[in-house]
């Protein structure tokens, strides 16, 4: 009884790790789905920009020598937000190969705690299957001490009775009576 409180706890400390682990797991791929926007949208952006750059460039090569001390600057500011964008960029890879990994290790650990479920669950059957059988046996004086074999053998004794000159006395359970664990009588036979 206790093995199967044990091994009911056990299962649903599995099965709380294994919600946790999934739920994390979706948390997880929903932040990478994020990263994964934010990363194309600094694409587009870096693209938009080299695309100013460009054009700011063909239109200082055409401009006057005020309007070039303008576009310097502007072409500096913009190399700047480009640097910045690249820096972001890089950075959010780094944290998208990361969740990916993590999300790696929690399928891993989901796939290790649902063998673990399957195998308590396993036990849990067991225990229950052979507590059954022993309050079977219990509440049957005749199968308490060998279970369906001893019936058969009382049976094929009392279809031959007649061939022995003193017939057998059992089984040995009929005659048993147990008062607690440790204490054991005997009926007088």
């Amino acid at each position: 009884m206790e093995r199967t409180s044990e091994a009911r706890r056990m299962k649903e400390d599995l099965q709380q790790s294994l919600s946790m682990a999934l739920k994390e797991k979706l948390e997880l791929e929903g932040e990478r789905e994020r990263r994964t926007n934010d990363i194309q949208k600094m694409v587009q952006q870096v693209k938009v920009l080299e695309q100013q750059i460009h054009d700011f460039h063909e239109q200082h090569v055409r401009s006057t020598q005020v309007e070039e001390n303008e576009m310097e600057e502007r072409l500096r500011s913009l190399q700047v937000k480009l640097d910045e964008v690249n820096v972001n960029w890089e950075r959010l890879k780094e944290e998208e190969d990361a969740i990916i990994q993590m999300l790696t290790m929690i399928e891993n650990d989901v796939e290790k705690i649902s063998n673990q479920i399957e195998d308590a669950e396993r036990s849990h059957q067991e225990v229950s299957s052979r507590i059954r059988e022993l309050q079977m046996h219990q509440t049957n004086k005749v199968t308490a001490f060998g279970g369906g074999r001893v019936s058969n053998l009382l049976q094929a004794v009392e279809r031959h009775h007649q061939r022995f000159s003193n017939p057998p006395i059992g089984p040995i359970g009929v005659h048993v009576v147990m008062h607690g664990r440790k204490n054991c009588m005997l009926h007088p036979i």
